[in-house]
């Protein structure tokens, strides 16, 4: 039986009643994802990024797409004029 909760501090509150009586041992899985720490994440993500920051090709395509974004915003402005 699989069923989902929200951890308050030291508790689970499950999302739905189940029947097992008081007492009864149970396993949580917790994906890994979830488990690691704003830092941990920070540096994940810079590694990713890192990858790209001296890539010439990438920041073409960056530029690229902020000026297509801004020509988007500006027919968006003309329309609703």
């Amino acid at each position: 039986m699989k069923v989902k909760g929200i951890i308050q501090g030291k508790t689970i509150h499950l999302s739905e009643e189940i029947t097992a009586p008081d007492g009864t041992e149970v396993i949580v899985e917790i994906p890994d994802h979830f488990l690691t720490n704003k830092i941990e994440q920070w540096q994940q993500l810079q590694e990713v990024i890192g990858s790209w920051k001296d890539d010439p090709e990438f920041a073409q395509q960056m530029e690229l797409a902020e000026t297509v974004m801004r020509e988007d915003r500006n027919v968006l402005r003309k329309l609703a004029e």
